[in-house]
Formats: structure tokens, C-alpha cells, sequence
């Protein structure tokens, strides 16, 4: 909803099947919001597979997670993400992080 309100467009997927369908309809997003904890997922597994992938793997990924030790943390930023959010996550620091990876 906050990231509707300041102008972002937005897509949701609660789990791995619309994920990969999402990322199957154009238009591609220009970032993902990733959750490590999804009910048939695992989120960096899921971040392995898009840095695999030439067309997704350019797509900068935030992992936006509960999971907040410094292990996990160091395993997103290593699988690539572009960025890691703990929740709960003030509103201020999603903005400001995809103000930073967006322009």
C-alpha cells in the first residue's frame, strides 16, 4: 500500500508459483522485494535462481526478511542481493533503499 501510495506500481506474490509467473508477465519489474521465509519457498534459494537467470538476474533484489542474524544477512548480500531489509522495517528505510537502486 505505502509503495502504491508514492507512485511505485506494485505486484504481489505470496509464494514460488506466483513469483514465477509474475516474472513471466510483462512488463518485468524494475525491482524485487524478497521475503526468505515464503510458505513453499526459500528465498535465497529463489535469489540463487534469479542470479542464474540473464534476463531476471539483472533485476536488482532487496531481500525483505524477519531473519536478521548476521549470518543470513551475509548470505543474501553473497547470493547477490542488492540489498537487506530486517522487519520490521521502518517505511522510511524501504523508501530510501529503492530511491537508492532506482534514481
Amino acid at each position: 500500500y505505502h509503495l502504491g501510495e508514492s507512485g511505485y506500481a506494485t505486484r504481489l506474490a505470496g509464494n514460488r508459483q506466483q513469483i514465477l509467473l509474475a516474472l513471466q508477465t510483462p512488463p518485468l519489474p524494475d525491482l524485487i522485494l524478497l521475503d526468505v521465509e515464503m510458505p513453499d519457498a526459500d528465498g535465497f534459494g529463489l535469489l540463487e535462481k534469479f542470479q542464474q537467470s540473464k534476463v531476471v538476474g539483472a533485476i536488482p533484489v532487496v531481500m525483505l526478511t524477519a531473519r536478521c542474524n548476521r549470518k543470513d544477512i551475509m548470505k543474501g548480500l553473497t547470493l547477490g542481493a542488492a540489498g537487506y531489509i530486517t522487519k520490521p522495517a521502518k517505511l522510511t528505510v524501504i523508501s530510501d533503499t529503492l530511491r537508492a537502486l532506482l534514481g
